[in-house]
């Protein structure tokens, strides 16, 4: 986002580096930054061992770090559609949660009698949302866990 206003790909080019270089290096840098918050998550389930999450702790490592990749390139792609970074930092959240979360949540609820049109919402979303596939894999994984069994 800030590269567009601030000309940083147009810079870079003429400076001799190249696309494909540039968009490698910077989701490297944001996946390891986001890898160290799941790393932390993790110490910290261990450390104040949680054990309703110990137990399915490498699982949810696995989502998150896949999550994790999934969410860099959505936010990527976003980019392009606000002109300046402002107005990104306002709406995207709105964007996020109805429009990529809430309303396919809902839609695949509502007609979940009708295999034809659940199924063509699931993958529609599986291609477009990473917040939708986070909820079917966590999901996924709570159908054999009972919190309930574990807490009481």
């Amino acid at each position: 986002m800030l590269e567009k206003e601030f000309h940083l790909k147009y810079i870079l080019n003429v400076m001799g580096c190249r696309p494909l270089p540039y968009w490698l290096g910077t989701f490297i840098f944001d996946y390891i930054a986001y890898l160290i918050t799941v790393i932390i998550f993790y110490i910290l389930v261990i450390e104040n061992e949680v054990k309703f999450l110990k137990n399915y702790l490498n699982t949810l490592t696995l989502i998150l770090a896949v999550f994790g990749a999934d969410l860099i390139v959505y936010t990527y792609l976003c980019g392009y559609l606000f002109k300046k970074s402002n107005s990104a930092f306002k709406s995207f959240p709105i964007i996020n949660f109805f429009v990529s979360y809430s309303i396919p949540w809902i839609l695949t609820n509502l007609f979940e009698d009708s295999d034809v049109i659940n199924n063509t919402i699931q993958i529609i979303m599986f291609f477009s949302s990473p917040f939708y596939v986070l909820d079917r894999a966590l999901t996924s994984v709570n159908s054999d866990f009972s919190l309930t069994k574990t807490l009481f």
